[in-house]
């Protein structure tokens, strides 16, 4: 079986491409003179007074119907679009050196804050053990010294009443 061949929009020759004519006719650029009539002094464009002359006058006085004034245009506008997208590129590619430099300089500062968060943590984390303790050795310093206020008291209350 075989695939139906397309028809349409793809207009493709057998021909090899260096042989293929590159003229701006062979791609359907070719710019149509005026017509015949509007040449001719008693043509149809003579009873409007050669108004469609003089537009043809104007069209090749701008450059309109010559075909390689158009092309060159073309290719200078092309070559200029290619120059801006170049240039915006390379301003695409400078501020996205930029961006990196600036996340390895983030990531950098990232990583010595997080050391530092952590250092600190540990730190506090120490002090509050030493805190723990020396609040358990207050509490047991409180209690030794209580029971030796109790302890006096309880002597002098003793001696006072084997003295009287």
């Amino acid at each position: 079986m075989s695939t139906p061949q397309r028809k349409g929009y793809l207009n493709l020759s057998l021909t090899p491409r260096s042989q293929v004519p590159r003229s701006a006719a062979a791609w359907g650029k070719a710019i149509a003179g005026p017509p015949l009539g509007l040449l001719e002094d008693n043509g149809p464009g003579c009873g409007r007074g050669g108004e469609g002359l003089e537009d043809w006058r104007r069209f090749r006085k701008v450059g309109l119907l010559d075909e390689a004034a158009m092309e060159r245009r073309d290719r200078q506008a092309l070559a200029d679009r290619v120059s801006k997208l170049q240039s915006e590129l390379l301003d695409y590619q400078h501020h996205m050196g930029l961006i990196l430099m600036e996340k390895t300089l983030l990531a950098e500062n990232f990583d010595e804050l997080r050391k530092s968060i952590e250092e600190s943590q540990e730190l506090l984390k120490r002090e509050q053990l030493a805190h723990l303790i020396a609040v358990a050795e207050a509490e047991k310093r409180e209690d030794n010294l209580r029971k030796a206020l109790n302890f006096e008291k309880q002597s002098r209350e003793g001696f006072a009443r084997n003295s009287c």
